[in-house]
């Protein structure tokens, strides 16, 4: 994949998360917090892995390195998340939705149990920014700020584990395009939801805005924003 293609769809997600932080809650092109959510952590994702690929030969031994340390961190702040929620007080919340809490961000039984293992680690943290719009009372999600320490500990990881096995420009190649698939499909989302958002579907002006090309139907006048080709 060209190195343009990244660039444009960095461009294109900022844009998005642009024009979305402009729409009000009844904007009915407004993302839900899901998605949002989603295309912030894929764009910056990719930011992550398209700095990797332009840094010089890394280090292997400096990218298990920093494997470790991530793993490490996220233990750490996924200990705060499950402290968190067992430390809301009870006039705040119901027994019933603490344990709901726990169990939507992925502590089974409500228990901590080991985080030894680093695919419990990683699965339990990747879990967080889809979860976390869902679970109530508000008091009992995790905290803005550690749901992004969370979410920079795992773009460390991200952009490190690959090299950490492979060393080099070509593991970070990789990762930068697994990277850039993933953001298309976060993109694609978007546009899906743009196109359920009104009648007028895949055709709707608002497509525009964010850079997608709406759909002409026949003898439809093309939009300031479109090209000629």
């Amino acid at each position: 994949m060209a190195r343009r293609d990244a660039q444009a769809a960095d461009a294109q997600a900022a844009k998005v998360l642009q024009v979305d932080e402009a729409r009000g809650a009844s904007d009915d092109f407004k993302l839900s917090e899901k998605l949002q959510a989603l295309l912030s952590s894929r764009l910056e994702a990719l930011r992550t892995a398209e700095r990797a690929v332009n840094a010089s030969e890394s280090d292997r031994v400096g990218s298990k390195g920093a494997v470790t340390e991530a793993l490490k961190a996220l233990r750490e702040r996924l200990k705060d998340g499950y402290n968190h929620i067992k430390a809301v007080p009870g006039f705040q919340i119901m027994s019933e939705q603490r344990r709901a809490a726990f169990e939507d961000y992925g502590w089974e039984g409500g228990m901590l149990g080991s985080l030894a293992r680093p695919e419990r680690v990683l699965s339990l943290a990747r879990q967080v920014a889809a979860a976390t719009p869902s679970v109530t009372p508000t008091e009992a999600q995790y905290p803005q700020a550690l749901r992004q320490h969370i979410a920079t500990e795992l773009a460390r990881y991200d952009a490190n584990s690959l090299m950490a096995s492979v060393g080099g420009r070509r593991g970070a190649t990789v990762l930068r395009n697994k990277a850039l698939q993933e953001l298309e499909h976060a993109l694609d989302r978007v546009r899906f939801s743009y196109c359920a958002a009104s009648d007028e579907r895949d055709a709707t002006s608002e497509l525009a805005k964010i850079d997608f090309q709406p759909i002409r139907r026949s003898a439809q006048r093309r939009l300031k924003t479109e090209g000629t080709g």
